[in-house]
C-alpha cells in the first residue's frame, strides 16, 4: 500500500476542508491509501512552505505515513483526526504565523490583519516559545480570518481538543467546544444540510452537552442520530453512519466535566 503525503504547496483552504470531509465520509471503508505500519505508528516528514506574511521560506512538518487507525484514537468525540491533533500539525513560521496544518492560504485581507496583529508585539515575543503559546497564538490568528460556519466549527473543535490534550488548558477547551456546539447546532435547523454533515454535527454536539451536564438534551441527539443512522442505508453516507454506530455505546457514558472521553477512560493520561 502507498504512502499517504500531505501536499502543503499545493494545499488550499478548499483542499483542507475536504481533507477532513474524507476522514468524515469515508472512515469505514479506508480509501485513503495507508502505509501498513505497526499499530499506532505515525511517522513525519519536513517540507519548506513561504511563511504567508515574511514571504521567507519557513520549514514544517509534513506527516509521511500513517494507518486508519487514527480514527480510533481519542479525538473521534470531536471528530478530528490526525495530523492536526498532533503537535506537529501546528505550523510556526518565522514571521510570528501560526495556523493548522496546511492552512496557509490568506486573502489580502486576511493577511493585512495578520501582519498588523504580528507587528505590534514586541520582537522577543512574536515567537511562540511553547505549544500552549503555539495554540493561543493560532487561536488570535483564526479569529482574524473569514472562515464559513462549517469551518468556523472545525477549527473551533480542532482547538478545542489539542488545548485539551497539549497545553492541558480546560478553560480553553471548553470556550472552544461551547462556540462550536453554537455553530452545529444552528446549523442543524438548515434542511439541505447533507446527511453526512447532519450525523457528524449531531454526533459531535451530544457528546459536547454530556461533557457540560446537559445529559438529557444529549440523549435526544443521541436517539436523533440513531434515527439518522437508519436513513443512511443504501446511500454514500453508510460508511459513515456505520462508523457512528460503532462510537454510541461509549459516548453516551461521556462523563460531565473534564476531559471529553467515556468514563471509562476519563481518568486516563493525556497524550
Amino acid at each position: 500500500m502507498s504512502f499517504f503525503k500531505f501536499q502543503a504547496k499545493a494545499s488550499t483552504s478548499s483542499s483542507w476542508v475536504g481533507w477532513f470531509a474524507l476522514a468524515r465520509d469515508l472512515v469505514v471503508v479506508v480509501v485513503l491509501a495507508f502505509v501498513a505500519l505497526p499499530a499506532m505508528a505515525t511517522t513525519w516528514g519536513e517540507t519548506t512552505i513561504v511563511d504567508p506574511i515574511s514571504g521567507k521560506p519557513c520549514e514544517v512538518a509534513t506527516p509521511a505515513s500513517m494507518g486508519s487507525y487514527i480514527y480510533e484514537w481519542p479525538e473521534k468525540y470531536d471528530q478530528v483526526f490526525f495530523p492536526v491533533t498532533a503537535a506537529e500539525g501546528i505550523w510556526a513560521c518565522g514571521s510570528g504565523f501560526v495556523s493548522l496544518i496546511g492552512d496557509i492560504n490568506l486573502s489580502d485581507v486576511e493577511k493585512q490583519r495578520v501582519t498588523d496583529f504580528l507587528a505590534r508585539l514586541d520582537a522577543g515575543k512574536r515567537q511562540p516559545a511553547t505549544i500552549s503559546d503555539r495554540l493561543q497564538r493560532a487561536e488570535t490568528l483564526y479569529a482574524l480570518r473569514d472562515l464559513q460556519p462549517e469551518r468556523r466549527a472545525l477549527i473551533h473543535r480542532i482547538l478545542a481538543y489539542d488545548f485539551e490534550r497539549m497545553a492541558d488548558d480546560s478553560e480553553r477547551s471548553a470556550f472552544h467546544r461551547k462556540a462550536a456546539l453554537g455553530i452545529m447546532l444552528g446549523r442543524l435547523a438548515d434542511e439541505t444540510l447533507s446527511l453526512n454533515t447532519r450525523m457528524e454535527y449531531v454526533f459531535v454536539s451530544a457528546n459536547y452537552l454530556r461533557e457540560f451536564g446537559d445529559s438529557s438534551r444529549a440523549d435526544r441527539l443521541y436517539s436523533q442520530l440513531e434515527w439518522l443512522i437508519t436513513q443512511s442505508a443504501g446511500s454514500q453516507a453508510e460508511s459513515y453512519a456505520q462508523y457512528l454506530q460503532s462510537l454510541l455505546v461509549s459516548a453516551r457514558t461521556i462523563a460531565p466535566g473534564g476531559r471529553l472521553a467515556p468514563e471509562t477512560e476519563a481518568s486516563a493520561p493525556a497524550d
